[in-house]
C-alpha cells in the first residue's frame, strides 16, 4: 500500500467497496455508487491517482465528467491501467468475469478472491481516454510491459515476456500510464 498521508495536505479516497473505510493511509474515505456524483465539491483536488481502476469502469462518460469536475484547473489525473490490447487484458476478456477469481488463483497465487472485480475495458486505450477526457484536458500516455505478478511468480517467465515485448509493437504493450491535465478554464 502506498502511503501519501503526511506527504500531502489531505488524502481522500472513494470506492464502491466498503474496504476503503478501513484504509489506514487515508485522511478521509467514502463509499460511492458508480454513476452517482462523487462526494466532493467542484475543483477539490490538485491530484487524482487511479491505480488499476479504469478497466473496471462501465461508464466512461460519467467517470471523465466526475473526475474532471472535482479536479482543479491545472490539476492532474495520474492513471495506471492495463492496455486493452495487451495479453493480460486479452486473457481477461476471453475469460468470463465469473471465472476470473479461479484463473487468478493460478496466475497470482497470493491474490485473494475478494480482491477480484469485474472488468469491462471501456477506458483502456489512448483513443478512448482522449475521447472522454480530451474536451476539458490534455492527455499524455506511455505504455509499458507487465509487472512480474502476472507471470505465475516466475522471474524466468517475466524475463521471457520482457524480451517478447521488445519485439512487439507498443499497441500490444501490457500496461498504460495516463497523465491527464485539466485545462485552465476547462
Amino acid at each position: 500500500i502506498q502511503n501519501f498521508r503526511g506527504s500531502c495536505a489531505h488524502v481522500d479516497s472513494c470506492d464502491p467497496d466498503t474496504v476503503v473505510l478501513q484504509n489506514p493511509t487515508l485522511d478521509a474515505a467514502a463509499v460511492i455508487a458508480p454513476g452517482t456524483p462523487l462526494p466532493y465539491p467542484d475543483e477539490r483536488f490538485d491530484l487524482i491517482v487511479s491505480r488499476y481502476v479504469f478497466e473496471h469502469l462501465d461508464d466512461p462518460k460519467w467517470a471523465a465528467s466526475e473526475l474532471l469536475r472535482v479536479l482543479k484547473p491545472g490539476g492532474w489525473i495520474c492513471v495506471m491501467t492495463p492496455n486493452k490490447w495487451g495479453y493480460v487484458a486479452l486473457a481477461s476478456r476471453l475469460t468470463p468475469n465469473r471465472m476470473h477469481a479461479g484463473a487468478l488463483r493460478n496466475v497470482q497465487p497470493g491474490r485473494q478472491e475478494k480482491d477480484v472485480f469485474p472488468t469491462v475495458y471501456k477506458l483502456n486505450r489512448p483513443g478512448d481516454v482522449r475521447r472522454w477526457f480530451g474536451h476539458g484536458a490534455d492527455v499524455y500516455h506511455y505504455s509499458m510491459s507487465a509487472v512480474p505478478s502476472y507471470h505465475f511468480g516466475s522471474a524466468l517467465l517475466f524475463r521471457l515476456f520482457q524480451f517478447v515485448h521488445r519485439l512487439t509493437p507498443p499497441v500490444f504493450d501490457v500496461g498504460l500510464r495516463f497523465f491527464i491535465q485539466k485545462r485552465m478554464g476547462g
